[in-house]
């Protein structure tokens, strides 16, 4: 089975999420007073602010952290298409307009390919808080590169995830005192889960100290060459989300 192959089949779990036999029917449990009905295109961040805040937001994507608390619900939103990262174990219960509820768990390193989910609500029944990392998709794409392909020199270091023909997710593993080579990355979004320091070479440029704390993401345009050195005590740990470029 090749990497586009199982980036399919991720998201069809993600679809069976949402449309699986296993569901109750009741009314729905979220409060209804303040439950917005009738609406197709809800913005998650302003109509909970307290469990979504957003990490990055630019021309090509939104990247969001849902960190729902134990018992915390969200009011009802929707999503356009993107993918899902799952940082912490997930239990949760999803609840659509028409009273249908739906049990939901993910393991820790899920990756979720999605189409646009309609209105929906959330309630976090796990024991811990939640860390879910959700990358929305835009319509505009970043150029494309011509260097070598990270995982191709690097094969250690970067790893695939999933992919689909919109996006890749790698994971980055940099322990101490080592390097990857030179390599390039489309536009692409980085999200670091360990606290860690390191340098950045790109070609024509003075090399960049990096102090990397868990937590922080930003979006890098198109790199053609460039390459990271681990000089902490700690491995360097990170998500990337390649987005995959338009057509020139």
């Amino acid at each position: 089975m090749n990497i586009l192959t199982r980036g399919i089949l991720l998201s069809g779990i993600f679809f069976v999420l949402f449309t699986g036999c296993e569901t109750e029917r009741k009314e729905t449990e979220i409060d209804k007073g303040k439950t917005i009905t009738g609406v197709q295109s809800v913005d998650p961040v302003k109509i909970s602010p307290d469990i979504y805040r957003i990490l990055v937001d630019n021309e090509y994507a939104r990247v969001i952290e849902n960190r729902a608390k134990p018992g915390q619900k969200d009011f009802m939103h929707s999503h356009p298409a993107g993918v899902w990262y799952t940082l912490k174990g997930v239990k949760m219960k999803l609840y659509t307009p028409d009273g249908i509820i739906r049990p939901i768990e993910l393991k820790p390193g899920a990756v979720n390919f999605q189409d646009p989910i309609p209105m929906h609500a959330m309630e976090n029944i796990g024991d811990s808080a939640m860390k879910l990392i959700i990358v929305e998709l835009k319509d505009k794409k970043p150029a494309g590169t011509t260097g070598p392909d990270a995982v191709m020199v690097s094969p250690g270091i970067h790893r695939v995830l999933a992919e689909n023909e919109k996006i890749r997710v790698l994971g980055l593993t940099l322990e101490p005192g080592t390097k990857d080579k030179m390599h390039s990355h489309p536009g692409t979004i980085f999200y670091v889960t360990r606290d860690s320091t390191g340098k950045i070479f790109t070609e024509g440029e003075e090399p960049k100290f990096l102090r990397l704390k868990a937590g922080n993401a930003w979006f890098q345009g198109p790199v053609n060459k460039s390459r990271l050195e681990n000089t902490g005590e700690t491995s360097i740990h990170m998500i990337l989300f390649e987005l995959k470029p338009g057509q020139e």
